[in-house]
């Protein structure tokens, strides 16, 4: 029993490494389900809504910022609705999803 919780431990902060190492076109692949070697879970969906709105302390800049070219901004846009459309969702996803709507 304490077993299986501790691999889901690992596996968890696996994935959120990997996802933290990710750029706009592989996380949407990972939300999309078409990584053969990463399956799409509902914290992996958690992870890349969070990096999406995620602040660095080094740098003191978002991951998306104002001087971004358009694409860019828009891939994120558009990742932000497959999330969001996504069957691998919690309520966890829409309170990230608020804090991106309130901050707009």
């Amino acid at each position: 029993m304490f077993g299986k919780k501790n691999q889901d431990k690992l596996a968890n902060s696996q994935l959120i490494e990997k996802i933290a190492k990710m750029n706009l076109t592989e996380m949407r692949s990972y939300i999309k389900n078409n990584m053969k070697d990463l399956a799409l879970s509902v914290e992996g969906a958690n992870e890349v809504m969070k990096k999406l709105i995620s602040f660095d302390e080094k740098t003191q800049a978002y991951f998306i910022k104002n001087d971004d070219m358009d694409i860019k901004k828009k891939k994120a846009f558009e990742l932000f609705i497959a999330v969001l459309t996504n069957k691998h969702i919690n309520m966890e996803n829409y309170r990230i999803s608020s804090k991106i709507f309130r901050n707009l």
